[in-house]
């Protein structure tokens, strides 16, 4: 019975947490990545007991988070996940958008505590010819994600910008 209890609110919060984040976040591009990262925690708190996981995997977040208190570990483990997610998703986008102007790279993201939620705030775009990627992807990059040209930066593979 506890085990039903557990994959219940497991549900319960997961979709609470989305639904919060949806709620706090912006339309746009911010949103799609929000509103996927929210799926995605869904189905993992559906499908968990289904894979046998019991989340024993997962590193203390709350340590992690370098908090005391619970509920200041349990807020910033929040928004710590949340920031890794949306900046995972943040780096996909690109990634995908480089595909399909033929180009390959290498992106990582970083995020920022928004008005309510993480926002990707800054980029870093690794690639074989930094310079043709930044004309390719730097206005879609402002456009789609809201990061301005000077946090954004390019970096020639297996060296320096």
């Amino acid at each position: 019975m506890d085990f039903l209890r557990g994959w219940i609110l497991g549900m319960a919060g997961a979709a609470t947490v989305g639904v919060f984040a949806l709620a706090v976040t912006p339309d746009g591009a911010v949103k799609r990545v929000v509103r996927m990262a929210a799926s995605l925690l869904l189905v993992i708190a559906v499908l968990r007991p289904l894979a046998g996981w019991d989340g024993s995997a997962l590193p203390d977040l709350g340590a992690w988070a370098g908090e005391s208190g619970v509920a200041a570990a349990a807020g910033e483990s929040l928004d710590e996940l949340l920031s890794v997610i949306i900046a995972e998703k943040t780096a996909a986008y690109i990634v995908t958008k480089a595909q399909a102007l033929g180009l390959t790279v290498g992106v990582s993201a970083r995020c920022r505590r928004g008005e309510h939620t993480p926002v990707p705030w800054a980029v870093t775009v690794t690639s074989d010819r930094p310079e043709h990627a930044r004309s390719a992807l730097g206005a879609m990059i402002a456009k789609d994600l809201g990061i301005p040209a000077e946090r954004q930066t390019y970096v020639q593979k297996g060296g320096g910008p």
